[in-house]
Order: structure tokens, then C-alpha cells, then sequence
């Protein structure tokens, strides 16, 4: 295929695939979910004459699995890319892209559909010239990864293995192989309610928050268990959503705020979320008028460190450097489908086209020339992978 009929074909299907709304069901205004998305891309894989399944991860919600399967294959190379996007709203585009100055706009461009859109052009290079060495090659879409993660997870506990994987993120075409955690939950405080003429009646429940953000900030804002890391920075803490009152007039009787914890690689998330209810006792101790309830956190991720010698990394560094990419390796405060897989015993490197700095924005793009290297890129990766035998 040459290079303009490739362009051509790179902005064709990036175009398709930016047009299906696939925003996660469990977000603002979503109304498709991941299904739409999930359907295009079997279909895709039966026209490459593919193997391909779609298991209902959650109601209405599938993952995808398009598997180029070769005889007496001993080893399995995975591509994990997610579906769903986060909402529309306000952003150049939206689910009508538009092409302009070797861009193309729209909601989820490079997140993660510019990655998407690479990948299966990558399959395709690979049903027509298929990898030496008897090597599998298989492609997951999964449903939720904005959210909960529980595409990939669920796949992973319904047998799904691989030796290695390339995650489609937006990192500008630059390996990463280290990503943050994330710990997740909510704390209350509870008071009593009076009338705010005499709130010495009552016992205010937003103040008590009060000494408890305090107290997560000056503990746990940034570092605090583990780290530097040498590519990811230090931890971080955030509080991030706040509720609480029912009226002006109205003593408030109860607080919630919902905290983002993100963890280094290494980082125990369950010893650092015992080290915020050991301070957050010590607190009510000295103000026992406080009244709070630490909740077990809705989630837990671990973070992403693939050792820069690893198999996979090697070979993505060498076809990095065949196109003349940075092969340097990077770290990322985000978390990707990587936080299930690397813990499942799979070798993860993260890499795909665009930016991060674009993703969930307004005005979300990839350079389609990004889109169009990384199918090479992946296809080379692939190959390599093949040809190594480790």
C-alpha cells in the first residue's frame, strides 16, 4: 500500500471510529455505552477473517477479542485498547470529526481511538504477511476503562493470557513503562443539626471536614510512603468532590468528600489507606468532637513498572529507533488497562499516538501522521516479538 492510500486509509478509519459514540455509560450524558464501538470493530475483524468473540462485560456493554490465530503457536502478543470514551460536551467536533493542518478532531481522537484505529491497521499488515515463529496475535477492546477498569479485569478472570501487550494510551509514540496507582474512596463526617440562630446547638459537620482536609494535606498531598520513582515522580492526593448540608438555615449534619489517591509502582495502596485511618484517629483524639468514618475504597489499582531490559521493551525500543521515534523510556501519572495486566504476569509496555495534554479536553486531536507511524510501529513490535522466541 503506498504512502498515500495508507494516509488515506488512517483518516478514513480514524474518522469512522471518532463518529460512534462510545462514552461510558457510567459518566454524565452517556446514553450508547461501548456497545456501537464493540460492534464496528468484529465487524472489522470478520472482514480481516479473524476469530472473533464479544462477551457482555456489563449490561448492554461488551468487550471485543479479534484473534489472528497461526499453527503451533507457542506464544500469544496482545494489543489491550479501550472503547469507551469520556463525555461530549462543549469540545471541538465531537462525534463529527473534522480534518485540518494533518489533525483530526473529535472526542476520543487520541484517546484511545487514534491508537484503536493504528492497531487494527497493524492486524491487517499481519493477516496479509503473518509473523515468523508460529506467534499469536490478538486484539481486546474493553468497555469501562475510564471508569472501573472492569473490561480488562473481567477478561483477565475469564482466561484471557498473553506474553505481552502493548496498552493503546496516548504517550506521543514514546514508551512508557512505568505508571502511577490510584486509590479511591470516601470519608464522612457526621454532626447534628440545629438552626443556624444557634448553632451551639448543633455540631457542624463541614467543620469537622475542615480539620480532616487539613490533615490529608499536610500528610499525604504529595509523597508520603515510598518514592521518588525515577519515572513517575512522587504520590499525590487530591480531594476531589465535596457534599454536604441541606439548607442554609441549617446546621449541616453530615460531610463528604471523595479522595484520589495516586500510588508509585511499589506502593502498598492498602498499608497507605491504614497510615490515612492512623492519622485521621490521631485527629479525633486531640478534637473528639469529631465525628469520622473512613469507607472502604471503591478502587484499587496498582501501578505499572515493566523492567527496561524486558523482552517487550527491547523490542519496542528497536522499532522506535527504526523509525526514527525517541526510544528513551518514560512515566506517567495516569493509569491505564497495564494496572491489571502487568500484576497477571504480562510483559506491558504502554504506546500509542497523541497526547495526553488533549485527552478529556475540549479540543481533543491526534496528528493522523502519529496515527499512521504507530501502525508500523506496532506491526514492527509484533514481528520482533515473533522473530525473538522470548
Amino acid at each position: 500500500m503506498g504512502a498515500a492510500n495508507t494516509a488515506d486509509r488512517v483518516t478514513q478509519l480514524l474518522s469512522q471510529l471518532v463518529s460512534i459514540d462510545s462514552v461510558n455509560l457510567d459518566m454524565p450524558g452517556a446514553t450508547n455505552g461501548e456497545k456501537r464501538h464493540s460492534d464496528f470493530i468484529a465487524g472489522l475483524g470478520r472482514e480481516m477473517g479473524l476469530e472473533v468473540s464479544q462477551t457482555e462485560v456489563l449490561s448492554g456493554r461488551p468487550n471485543v477479542l479479534l484473534e489472528l490465530k497461526q499453527p503451533d503457536a507457542r506464544r500469544k502478543f496482545l494489543f489491550d485498547i479501550h472503547l469507551d470514551t469520556v463525555p461530549l460536551g462543549g469540545e471541538r467536533a465531537g462525534l463529527d470529526p473534522i480534518v485540518e493542518d494533518g489533525r483530526l478532531y473529535g472526542r476520543g481522537a487520541c484517546d484511545t481511538k487514534g491508537s484503536m484505529a493504528a492497531a487494527l491497521l497493524a492486524l491487517e499488515r499481519l493477516v496479509a504477511d503473518p509473523p515468523a515463529d508460529g506467534c499469536d496475535v490478538a486484539l481486546l477492546g474493553t468497555v469501562d476503562e475510564e471508569y472501573l477498569k472492569r473490561g480488562v479485569d473481567f477478561a483477565l478472570h475469564s482466561g484471557l493470557t498473553a506474553d505481552a501487550a502493548l496498552v493503546g494510551e496516548p504517550t506521543n509514540l514514546r514508551p512508557v513503562t512505568a505508571h502511577k496507582g490510584v486509590v479511591r474512596w470516601e470519608i464522612v463526617t457526621r454532626g447534628r443539626t440545629a438552626h443556624t440562630s444557634r448553632p451551639d446547638r448543633g455540631v457542624n459537620a463541614i467543620y469537622a471536614m475542615t480539620h480532616v482536609i487539613d490533615v490529608l494535606r499536610e500528610r499525604f498531598e504529595v509523597g508520603g510512603m515510598v518514592g521518588p520513582h525515577p519515572l513517575c515522580g512522587e504520590s499525590t492526593l487530591t480531594v476531589s468532590t465535596i457534599r454536604g448540608g441541606v439548607q442554609v438555615n441549617i446546621v449541616p449534619d453530615e460531610c463528604r468528600i471523595e479522595i484520589d489517591r495516586r500510588t508509585l509502582p511499589g506502593e502498598n495502596g492498602t498499608e497507605f489507606f491504614e497510615a490515612v485511618k492512623s492519622e485521621l484517629r490521631d485527629l479525633v483524639a486531640r478534637e473528639p468532637w469529631i465525628e469520622v468514618e473512613c469507607l472502604d475504597p471503591f478502587l484499587y489499582e496498582d501501578g505499572v513498572d515493566t523492567a527496561p531490559d524486558a523482552p517487550l521493551v527491547r523490542h519496542v525500543q528497536g522499532a522506535c529507533e527504526k523509525l526514527g521515534l525517541p526510544n528513551a523510556l518514560s512515566g506517567v501519572p495516569y493509569g491505564t488497562d497495564g494496572a491489571s495486566l502487568a500484576p497477571a504476569g504480562i510483559e506491558t509496555v504502554i504506546l500509542g499516538p497523541g497526547s495526553i495534554e488533549q485527552a478529556h479536553s475540549p479540543v481533543e486531536w491526534v496528528e493522523l501522521e502519529q496515527v499512521e507511524k504507530c501502525a508500523t510501529l506496532y506491526d514492527d513490535t509484533v514481528r520482533r516479538f515473533a522473530a525473538s522466541g522470548d
